[in-house]
């Protein structure tokens, strides 16, 4: 994975991040690399394959790390995970104005034994509960 200084230089100012509720632009991407390697500071990421269709540039990716410092909520479990994602540049000019971040956030978070929540809160009444609307 690069620097984020030597990434924040290969944006420009306005690129859109997609999916994500990051800062725009180089300083955005700077600061989700940044806190991403302090969560997993051993972090070795192999790009498994590159596909270009135009001004599209797609790389799949396979990382392994260990889960040893926060990441947003979420405390360190020292667990080692291995996880793929895939991320889809648009490119103009030799410059990245366009990015579509996708990680298989789910698997990792299952991997670092961090609590997993999907879908609606269970009733606390229960099977009581599903047998009583019956």
């Amino acid at each position: 994975m690069r620097s984020p200084k030597r990434s924040s230089r290969r944006t420009t100012s306005g690129t859109t991040w997609r999916p994500t509720r990051a800062a725009p632009g180089g300083a955005g991407m700077a600061a989700i690399a940044t806190a991403f390697r302090a969560a997993f500071p051993d972090l070795r990421m192999d790009v498994d394959l590159i596909l270009s269709d135009g001004d599209l540039v797609a790389a799949r990716w396979t990382s392994t790390g260990t889960f040893s410092g926060p990441w947003g909520d979420v405390a360190p479990t020292g667990a080692r995970a291995t996880f793929s994602g895939v991320n889809i540049f648009r490119i103009r000019d030799g410059r990245v104005v366009e990015l579509w971040n996708h990680r298989d956030d789910l698997g990792l978070m299952e991997q670092v034994g961090a609590r997993v929540f999907a879908g609606s809160q269970r009733d606390p009444m229960g099977e009581r509960a599903d047998r009583a609307e019956r």
